[in-house]
């Protein structure tokens, strides 16, 4: 757990320093532990504060998600039946992932899932009257699919933005973004276009570290470019 300052990003979990103000009323994505008598954030984003209202909140980059099919997304586990899951995407609706679509389950070894659970897949149907639908599947017979369940990691919402640059083609981006990664310390990362990051690092210090660079990298990202600023985002 980190104490974050006003204008600092924060993660769930982290304390908001209120040193600097008197009287403070909490806001959106904040809780108050009447224990600790600590302010702590309950979403990742940027620590916010109105001088009028006189309230702290967190300002998230969380963002409803409309599926496109053949989109990456990341999922989480929301609800389980006999014959399928249901993942909360971001979108308006539930997705729907069968229990046989990966490219090893069988009807005597179905996908085995449990809510919470964070799984990286891919859209195939979307219908405005019906849940969209999502696979594990990857085209090709191998059991070790691109696809996977998630685990060991953190769970974090990026801008728009940041999606766009960490999945962006463009010859250029794609260089930016490899100094990105370059200059954090060693992690697997994960990105679905539903505004969704999945970070694994060597140990949870690491991992936090890593997710807090890339939170601040997505407020950041029009000036990624220049090496102070990128400095700057993944200093911890």
């Amino acid at each position: 757990m980190v104490e974050v300052k006003i204008g600092g990003t924060a993660l769930p979990g982290d304390t908001v320093d209120l040193v600097e103000l008197d009287k403070t009323r909490v806001g959106r994505g904040l809780a108050f532990n009447r224990v600790t008598k600590e302010v702590f954030s309950t979403t990742a984003g940027i620590v916010s504060y109105n001088g009028v209202s006189q309230a702290l909140g967190i300002r998230s980059s969380s963002t409803r998600y409309t599926p496109r099919v053949n989109d990456v997304v990341i999922g989480v586990v929301s609800q389980r039946t006999s014959e399928f899951y249901k993942l909360d995407i971001k979108a308006l609706d539930t997705a729907i992932i069968g229990k046989l679509a990966t490219n090893k389950a069988t009807k005597q070894n179905p996908l085995q899932l449990e809510n919470g659970d964070v799984v990286f897949a891919r859209v195939t149907h979307t219908d405005s009257d019906l849940e969209p639908l999502v696979t594990m599947k990857d085209g090709t017979s191998r059991a070790d699919s691109a696809f996977s369940v998630l685990s060991g990691g953190y769970l974090i919402d990026i801008p728009d933005r940041a999606v766009q640059f960490l999945l962006s083609t463009d010859p250029v981006e794609m260089e930016q973004a490899r100094a990105v990664r370059d200059a954090m310390v060693g992690h697997e990362l994960t990105v679905g276009h539903n505004g969704r990051a999945y970070i694994r690092a060597k140990d949870a210090a690491d991992t936090v570290k890593v997710a807090r660079a890339y939170l601040a990298v997505g407020q950041r990202v029009g000036d990624i470019s220049d090496p102070a600023v990128l400095a700057e985002c993944v200093k911890g």
